[in-house]
């Protein structure tokens, strides 16, 4: 069985609302919003076509960021971009404080961005 973006947020969303643990609640945080960012990356990772095994978190955003013209893809582009800084704040930096807003806020960025990848591939389809 594998897992699906969609899963994965999923675990995101359940780690944010139903694990308090006093003792490892910031770890937990960290780990939402690394998932967060992952399910949504890989989703737009297949819908840009990147298949790099190298800089491959930087082609995606590029694929999203030279499409700014048109605004779903700008859209887009900065939920990934905002998602990507605070995942690498997450995993990088533990000095930094983790906010429970800020990995409530990473959960519903990443559903938001799902959501516009999947009516933008729904019109590529069709």
């Amino acid at each position: 069985m594998s897992a699906s973006p969609e899963n994965i947020l999923e675990l995101a969303f359940h780690l944010y609302k139903n694990s308090k643990n006093p003792h490892n609640r910031e770890a937990e945080l960290r780990v939402v919003i690394g998932r967060a960012y992952y399910s949504v990356f890989y989703v737009a990772k297949d819908f840009a076509g990147v298949s790099s095994p190298t800089r491959t978190h930087s082609l995606v955003l590029e694929f999203f960021e030279k499409r700014k013209n048109k605004e779903v893809y700008l859209e887009i582009y900065e939920i990934i971009k905002k998602l990507r800084d605070g995942r690498l704040e997450a995993d990088y930096d533990l000095q930094a404080d983790i906010e429970e807003s800020f990995a409530e806020d990473s959960c519903l960025s990443s559903q938001e961005a799902l959501k516009l990848l999947g009516e933008l591939k729904s019109k590529q389809s069709s």
